[in-house]
This record gives structure tokens, sequence and C-alpha cells, in this order.
């Protein structure tokens, strides 16, 4: 087994140097030996980074420095794809420059990849989120190779220093591979991946600028390739404080452009709200989609549907969103179906192979104003983020001439009614569901309250809407197409 690291460096010729002084002072002999190397991808730097590299050679004799002159590719995925590219060992693990590792870093990733070899590793990382501008970090002022270990101890009770990961990463026991989204962990920072598959997939994507998602859409093209993820606390890194170049907003105004990026890349369910949501919060809504049961939630009369088939009929092009349930399919005279979940799309295409069946809620859907005739939206819509019933009626108006919505009647808000599978496919027992949310539960479920890995109730509330408050935010959102038919 060989690993390759890989560094990219762009003006940060003393923050590289402190990190290289870590990788050095490895417990075990693997940079003396063929088993490990080391490369640093200068990406065009004028701060004679290649001053410093110089300085550390007598003790990291493999290191290999390359430098790319900076031009309108640069950036960190050009600089991790070409050291990726030049990289001889079968595992490559991207570090970024002014990581502090400990000294049984690399020998713990041999230790992972011998034992269990086609993984991802997300390494545990202290200080990502800190801003030195309004953080004390003095207790990292005298941190050494040689007290890595005892300051790692002090980092690990103060909050503001832990991996805002590793509430997933405990509860999993770094089987992160059961969460719905492993690869909304997939942060660059200090990540180890087979490199055979990383090239595979074509590295990371060098189109995305700015701050952000490069690492989520590389770490998600892994995930598709059917490589599965864990975590691992012992070979951490230390993020070392220093300025950002960008301010918060900036990054979080770049985060947000290159979130949407994505979704016009893949098209996808998956990340077709991703860019809604912030934070870790997002699994937790893929989670829901995936153990939604609509037939718990919506008991149509046959009255109803047949008026809503009617309308259909009207309408050449039809669309119907929100359903798990093919006898409300056959009831309705709809040519296109958005579902909520992979195994209803491979369920209703099946069943329904004259229809046009995708995964999606319709918030993102790059379709040209009324594609269709009539758009059915079921109770779905009512466990839905406020914020979120609002983007999603906007977009359906303009891709469609009219809106139905089709609503259980009365107000019932279902606290039971979403049931997880079990090991054997079925609803979880209902007291197994006795933290489930409700309209007034808290933002996110604590772990301590989340039963099995199977059940994994990490959701976020039923915003159960009632029913005239969704009537009155359509028919506002159709008066403000009528007076401002460009908005």
């Amino acid at each position: 087994m060989k690993l390759s690291i890989v560094i990219p460096a762009y003006n940060c010729g003393p923050l590289l140097h402190k990190g290289l002084q870590y990788l050095a002072r490895q417990d075990a002999e693997w940079f003396q030996t063929e088993q490990a190397e080391l490369i640093v991808v200068d990406d065009g730097s004028s701060d004679d980074t290649s001053l410093y590299i110089e300085r550390i050679r007598s003790v990291l004799p493999k290191l290999r420095y390359m430098y790319r002159p900076r031009d309108e590719n640069s950036g960190r995925s050009c600089a991790r794809n070409t050291g990726l590219r030049e990289a001889a060992g079968e595992y490559v693990c991207f570090l970024d420059a002014g990581m502090l590792v400990p000294p049984n870093f690399v020998s713990r990733i041999f230790t992972l990849y011998e034992k269990s070899p086609a993984f991802v590793t997300l390494h545990s990382m202290y200080g990502i989120d800190l801003d030195p501008a309004v953080t004390d970090t003095s207790v990292v002022e005298g941190i050494t190779p040689d007290n890595i270990e005892e300051i790692a101890v002090k980092l690990n009770k103060l909050p503001i220093w832990k991996d805002r990961r590793e509430s997933f990463f405990l509860y999993m026991r770094d089987d992160i591979q059961q969460l719905a989204l492993p690869w909304e962990l997939g942060y660059s920072g200090a990540i180890t991946v087979p490199a055979r598959t990383a090239l595979d997939i074509g590295g990371f994507d060098e189109s995305y600028k700015g701050w952000g998602v490069e690492d989520i859409d590389f770490a998600y093209r892994l995930h598709r390739e059917g490589v599965n993820f864990r975590s691992d606390r012992q070979a951490y890194a230390i993020h070392y404080p220093h300025e950002s170049a960008s301010s918060g907003d900036r990054q979080a105004f770049s985060d947000y452009q290159n979130r949407i990026q994505m979704h016009i890349k893949f098209k996808e369910l998956e990340t077709e709200l991703f860019p809604e949501y912030q934070g870790h919060f997002y699994g937790a809504f893929i989670e829901k989609m995936n153990t939604l049961q609509l037939p718990k939630l919506a008991d149509y009369t046959t009255e109803e549907l047949d008026k809503v088939s009617a309308c259909a009929a009207l309408s050449s092009r039809t669309l119907l969103i929100g359903t798990d349930d093919p006898e409300l399919v056959r009831h309705l005279n709809v040519t296109h179906l958005y579902v909520h979940n992979r195994p209803t799309l491979e369920l209703f295409r099946a069943e329904f192979p004259s229809r046009v069946v995708e995964c999606s809620l319709g918030l993102r859907t790059f379709l040209p104003e009324n594609s269709f005739g009539l758009c059915v939206v079921t109770d779905i819509i009512r466990v839905l983020h406020p914020r979120i019933r609002v983007k999603l009626l906007r977009e359906l108006t303009r891709i469609s001439r009219e809106v139905i919505l089709l609503l259980t009647a009365g107000t019932w808000a279902p606290e039971t009614a979403l049931l997880a599978p079990n090991e054997t496919g079925q609803p979880a027992k209902e007291e197994e569901t006795a933290h489930e949310q409700t309209q007034t539960a808290p933002a996110f479920l604590q772990f301590d309250l989340i039963r099995s890995p199977r059940i994994r109730h990490v959701m976020e509330p039923l915003f159960w809407c009632e029913e005239d408050d969704l009537h009155d935010l359509l028919g506002r959102i159709k008066r403000d197409k009528v007076s401002d038919p460009t908005s």
C-alpha cells in the first residue's frame, strides 16, 4: 500500500511551513520509504513559498514541490487535481495548508486502509469554523509536534473549536454511511480517498469559483460511484487559526451560488433544496423525504379526485407532485409525476411507463414558463418549511397555468404519521416514535432521542400548515404573478 498526501498552497508560505513540520514528525518512517509521498502544489504564489519548502526539505526528503503559474483555472480544485494526477499512491489524503496533524496521523491512515480499503475517510478537524478575529486562540499559541495531543484534549472541551460534524461522527460511531447524505459532510480540508476512484470521477470540478461546494460536489460524485464513507477522530487535524481572504458574508453568498450551480449540474432531488439548508440540516430533510408515508397524511374523497381528474383532462400536460400511492395516480389523469424519494421513483416508472416520472419536489425545475396546463400538489406541501412552501408555489405558478392544492380537510396534525422503516422494511412500532416531531418541536432532534441507526429520526419538524393558510398563500402568489408578470 502507498499513500500520497496532497496539499494545495497559495500565498501561505509560513502557514504551509508550520503544517509540514508536523508531517515531518510522524511516528512511523513512512516518508523515508516508498510507502508514502508528500506533494505540495503551489498555485502561483507570490510570497516565496518555495523558500519555505527548501527550509524543510532536510527533514522531508520525499517532499515533491510543484509550481503552476497563476491562470484562469487557478484555485483549490485545480491545485488538488494537479496533485491527484501526479500522485503515485493507491490512496490520496488531501490536506489544506496549515493543517496540524498528530504523530500517528499517517500510521492511522495505513491501519484504516489495510483493514477496509474501499472507503472515503473524513478526518475530524478542529477549528474549521473559528474566526481568530473574534475568538481567543491562545490555547494553540504554544502548540508543537510534541504537545499537539495534549492541546487536542483541551480543544475537545471547547465547543468553538469542535468540528461541526462531530455529533454525526459520534452518534454513527464513525459509520456515517448510514446517514441519508454522508457526502454532505465531505469537507476537503482533511479527507482520504481511493486514488483510482477519485481519478475516474474526474477529480474536483474546477468550474466552481469563489468559496465552497467544490469539495461537497467531489464527495457527492464519490457517493454516486458507490464508495462508502466513514469518519475518523484519531487521525485528526487542527486548522491553525489565520485570517481568511474573504468575509463570512462573502463566503455565505459564494456558497449559496455554488450550491445552485451544483443542482444545475446534477438536477437531482438530493441537490434541489441544498441551497436552502445551511449547516447540516439538509440530511434531516432528505431523511424525512425518504420516510414520509403520504397515505397516512392524505384521505381524499372520490368526489375531490373526480373533480381534479376532470380538470386534468382539459390539458395535454399535467403534473402531480407528492404521492407514493399508485391508486391516486390511477385515479388522476396526469401526464407527469414528481415523487419525493427513489423507491417511489422506481415503483412508478415500472407501473406507469407511459407517464413521465421524476424524483423532484419542483422547487427548481429549469422548465419554461407555462410548461404545464395544470399542476396538482398534495398534502406533501404541508410538511415543508414555510419558506420552502413559498418558493415552491412561486415556481409552480411559473411553470403551470393553473395550480390546484389537493388537501385533506380539517386541521389534523399527524404526530405519528411518519414511521421510519426498521430492519425488516416494515414501519417502526409506535413506541419507537415517541419523540416524533410536530409543529411545536425544536428545529433538530437531539441525538440521544434517536432510538437506533436503523430508524434514524434525524428530522426537522413537521411544519403542518392549515388548509386555509395554504389556500391564502397560493392566492397571494397568483395575484402577485398577475400584477407583476415578470416576477
